[in-house]
C-alpha cells in the first residue's frame, strides 16, 4: 500500500560506518604525550596568524594541509597520517610518503625528531615542526631554519595524554617547546642566513642588548621603565644593589661537577682489550667513540656529525669538516673542523688507526643498495645500520665510563672536562686547550671544565700499614 501511494519503503537498519565507531585505544596511544593540546583546528590557525612564520604577502599559501604524526585521538588537521592502519587517516607511516610538495605540520615523538629532520632535508620539504630546544637536534634545526622560531607559552594543559594526564616535563617546568619553520631547500636556508647577517651588520655599532649587561647598569629594562625611587633608578638604588649581591651570594652559579674522573682508568681498560682486530664490532665502536671524544675534546653532537664525505687524510693526520652547524656556530664564522693525529707511542690508543680499522670493518654496510645514508662515520651495530644520533653517542660514552669503574654520576659530556683537565695537568698551555675545545674565553674553561681528579691517595698514605 505504501508503494501504491507513492511512498518510499523505510529501512529500520541503522547505518554505522567504521569511523563512527570509536575503537579501543592501545596502551601506547594512551601513554603518548607527544601532541599539542590544541582543542580545535581554528586554534591552530590562530597560532599561525600570530606567528612570524606566516607573512601577509603569502596569505594564500599559509594554511597547513596535513598532520604528519597523529592518530584519530589527537589529529589537529582534517587530513592526517597515522602510525598504524586507520580507516579515516590519509596515509600510514609518514616516513613512507614523499614530503616534497606537502604543507605539513609535524609534532613527532621526541625519539623521532632526528629522523623527521633528515627526511625533510632529503625531500627538500618545508614544514612547521614543533620540537623542544634540546641539544641533540638543535644544530640541525638552526641549519634548516627559514624564519625566526617562536617559543610556545607553557600552560598546564599544553601537552596532554588521551586520558587527561599532563606531560611530566610540563609539571616540572623543564619543557621548552618551540615552533620551527624549516626547509630542506638549501636556497631558502641561505636566504634566511643572509637576512640574519644583514641584521647583524646593522646592529654592530649599536649599544649591546640589555640582556648582556650586568644588573644595575643603565641598559637594564627595569631601570628604564620602573618609576624612580628616591630620585634614583631602580638599578642604582643602594638597597637594590645590596639585595642583588645577597641573591648572588646565596645562589652562586656552580658547575655540574666539582671533580673530574681519571682518563687513565678508561685508557687502561681500552688497552686491556687488545688490538682492534681482536675486538668485535660493538667493542670497536665503543673504543672509537671514546678515543674520538678524548682526543678532540668535542661534544657528542659534534662526534655524531663526522661524515666520511668530508674526511681528509694528510699523512698521519685525519681532518673532518663538520657539515652541520654546531652549538657555538655564529653567522659569519668559519665552520668548525676536527683534526685528529696519530699516536705511535701506543697503537692500541691511536685514534687514526682505530678510524681506519672501523671504516674497513663497516665497508660492507656502507655498500648496500638501499636508500639509507651510511656516509656518516658512526653506524649502529644493529641492522639496518642507521646513522648514530648524538644522544646514542652520549649513551655509549656514559656506558663505557661506567664499565671502566668510574662513578655512574658522570655523563657522556664529562669526557670534555676530563680530557681538557688532564691536558692542563700534564703541562699543556691553557691557550692550546681553549683552541682545541673551541671555547671563546679562558673563564669558560676555568669555571666549568677545569676540575681536579677524584683521588684517594691521602687516605691510602694515612691508612697504609
Amino acid at each position: 500500500m505504501a508503494l501504491a501511494l507513492g511512498g518510499k519503503k523505510k529501512s529500520h537498519k541503522k547505518k554505522v560506518t567504521n569511523y563512527d565507531t570509536p575503537r579501543q585505544s592501545t596502551s601506547q596511544e594512551r601513554k603518548s604525550y607527544s601532541r599539542l593540546a590544541l582543542k580545535k583546528y581554528n586554534r591552530l590557525q590562530r597560532l599561525e596568524s600570530r606567528s612570524k612564520y606566516f607573512s601577509t604577502s603569502s596569505r594564500p599559501n599559509r594554511s597547513l594541509e596535513i598532520d604528519l604524526f597523529a592518530s584519530r585521538l589527537n589529529f589537529k588537521l582534517k587530513k592526517f597520517v597515522s602510525w598504524k592502519p586507520d580507516p579515516i587517516s590519509h596515509a600510514i607511516d609518514a616516513f613512507l610518503m614523499p614530503w616534497t610538495t606537502i604543507k605539513g605540520y609535524a609534532f613527532p615523538p621526541f625519539s623521532m625528531i632526528d629522523r623527521c629532520l633528515s627526511k625533510a632535508r632529503k625531500d627538500k620539504a618545508t614544514l612547521l615542526v614543533i620540537a623542544p630546544a634540546w641539544q641533540p637536534w638543535y644544530p640541525m634545526l638552526l641549519e634548516m631554519l627559514i624564519q625566526d622560531p617562536i617559543k610556545i607559552p607553557i600552560f598546564p594543559n599544553l601537552l596532554m595524554a588521551p586520558q587527561g594526564e599532563p606531560h611530566p616535563l610540563i609539571q616540572t617546568g623543564s619543557l621548552n617547546l618551540m615552533a620551527w619553520k624549516i626547509s630542506g631547500d638549501e636556497v631558502l636556508q641561505r636566504d634566511y642566513q643572509k637576512q640574519l647577517q644583514s641584521c647583524m651588520k646593522k646592529h654592530e655599532d649599536q649599544e649591546p642588548n640589555f640582556l648582556t649587561r650586568a644588573p644595575g647598569e643603565n641598559g637594564s629594562v627595569i631601570s628604564k621603565k620602573h618609576p624612580l625611587i628616591d630620585s634614583l633608578q631602580v638599578g642604582k638604588h643602594p638597597l637594590i644593589i645590596r639585595h642583588m649581591r645577597a641573591i648572588f651570594n646565596e645562589r652562586t652559579p656552580t658547575s655540574k661537577y666539582e671533580f673530574s674522573w681519571d682518563v687513565d682508568i678508561v685508557l687502561n681498560e681500552i688497552v686491556s682489550w687488545g688490538p682492534n682486530k681482536a675486538l668485535d664490532i660493538k667493542h670497536l665502536s665503543w673504543k672509537l667513540v671514546m678515543l674520538l671524544a678524548l682526543s678532540s675534546a668535542g661534544r657528542a653532537s659534534e662526534i655524531g656529525m663526522l661524515n666520511c664525505k668530508y674526511i681528509k687524510q694528510q699523512g698521519s693526520q685525519v681532518l673532518f669538516e663538520l657539515p652541520k652547524l654546531t652549538k657555538t656556530c655564529r653567522p659569519g664564522l668559519k665552520t668548525k673542523s676536527i683534526a685528529l693525529n696519530s699516536f705511535p707511542n701506543e697503537k692500541s690508543l691511536c685514534v687514526v688507526t682505530c678510524i681506519n680499522d672501523y671504516m674497513s670493518r663497516t665497508h660492507s654496510w656502507r655498500e648496500q643498495g638501499d636508500n639509507i645514508d651510511r656516509s656518516w662515520l658512526l653506524l649502529s651495530v644493529v641492522k639496518p645500520h642507521h646513522h648514530i644520533v648524538p644522544s646514542s653517542v652520549a649513551s655509549w660514552l656514559k656506558e663505557k665510563i661506567k664499565k671502566s669503574g668510574v662513578s655512574s654520576l658522570f655523563t657522556g659530556h664529562s669526557t670534555r672536562s676530563a680530557s681538557t683537565s688532564k691536558a692542563t695537568r700534564v703541562g699543556l698551555s691553557t691557550q692550546d686547550v681553549i683552541d682545541q675545545a673551541k671555547w671563546t674565553n679562558e673563564s669558560t674553561f676555568m669555571r666549568f671544565y677545569c676540575k681536579p681528579v677524584i683521588s684517594n691517595n691521602f687516605q691510602q698514605a694515612v691508612l697504609n700499614m
